[in-house]
């Protein structure tokens, strides 16, 4: 009991650390007194759950990451942070389920550790950013409430990428700000030997809308190709997509976001997924939401790339989106 007990910790100090890494703010150096000041006058702008002029929560949070980077190039987040102490499974794929006794619980536990490091940040005399980041998520799926299994690890996806960002010192699509670009290359596994083992290459080119609160991000990607001998998983593409399109929401303190995958076969067998996120402040903890996530659909976690499952479950939110 005692090692869940220094698991659990030692995921939400990462988590902890993670946010408060994105939040600090120390005192500006003279030689960049008048950056740090445009940080601040966006930094109190952003505080309004109706933003002033053409500011957007994407602004928000590409301000906030500047600023870090600035200041101390540490590690920021990259994408969601979060743990679902209860996540619920209708039904659990037993396909995959070997090397364990029985059947795995219908209730698990959840966490993602997601953070990026800026290698390279260039900026020119139009002010375009251009920016070099290593990042990584991790996303575990941890049977817990599985006493008879020794509470396993039922699977973990490891995720690391190289990334290319450009933001444009101003960018529009019909009145709509273009506020960032990414470019980058892309690796999923998840680390196990046959026949359990997942993996796959791909280039994918994340391009942002955002207008106020809302933002939008189409993100399609290129799987690169593998010989028949290694591909574990030669169809992925069928299960997880072509590409995904992120709608969200933020007022600063209340977050929503929808997720969508489709594989884009209109003719074949279409599949997909949607993955639906709130996002709500914990009184007198605010580095912390309280969370609450529903998935249904393909490709939730790599070893089930084919498997539809549906899913719902709550915790705390550490970053989101915006």
């Amino acid at each position: 009991m005692n090692k869940k007990i220094r698991v659990f910790t030692c995921i939400i100090s990462v988590l902890f650390i993670t946010s408060v890494q994105a939040e600090s703010n120390p005192e500006p150096v003279d030689e960049k007194k008048q950056q740090n000041e445009r940080y601040d006058r966006t930094k109190e702008a952003c505080k309004k759950r109706s933003l002033p002029g053409e500011l957007t929560r994407v602004d928000c949070r590409i301000s906030k990451e500047g600023r870090a980077i600035a200041e101390s190039n540490t590690l920021i987040p990259h994408k969601q942070n979060y743990i679902l102490f209860y996540a619920y499974e209708s039904e659990p794929n037993l396909d995959t389920w070997i090397g364990y006794d029985g059947e795995p619980n219908n209730q698990e536990v959840i966490f993602q550790i997601s953070f990026k490091y800026p290698v390279w940040v260039q900026e020119n005399k139009s002010q375009d950013i251009f920016s070099l980041f290593l990042g990584y998520t991790q996303k575990s799926f941890w049977q817990l409430y599985n006493k008879r299994n020794s509470s396993p690890f039922r699977e973990s996806n490891y995720e690391p990428e190289i990334m290319i960002n450009y933001v444009p010192k101003s960018a529009y699509f019909w009145g709509i700000e273009v506020p960032v670009m990414t470019l980058a290359f892309n690796h999923q596994s998840n680390g196990q030997t046959e026949p359990k083992s997942r993996s796959w290459n791909r280039i994918y080119l994340n391009t942002v809308f955002a207008r106020g609160n809302y933002a939008l991000s189409l993100r399609p990607w290129y799987r690169i190709p593998e010989s028949k001998d290694s591909d574990d998983n030669r169809h992925i593409l069928d299960y997880m997509g072509r590409g995904d399109v992120i709608f969200a929401y933020s007022n600063g303190k209340y977050q929503a976001s929808v997720l969508l995958r489709n594989n884009l076969e209109i003719t074949k067998e279409n599949r997909g997924a949607v993955q639906i996120d709130f996002g709500f402040p914990i009184p007198s903890i605010p580095r912390f939401q309280f969370y609450i996530q529903a998935f249904h659909g393909y490709g939730e976690s790599l070893i089930d790339y084919d498997y539809s499952s549906t899913r719902f479950g709550v915790g705390i939110l550490t970053t989101n989106w915006l």
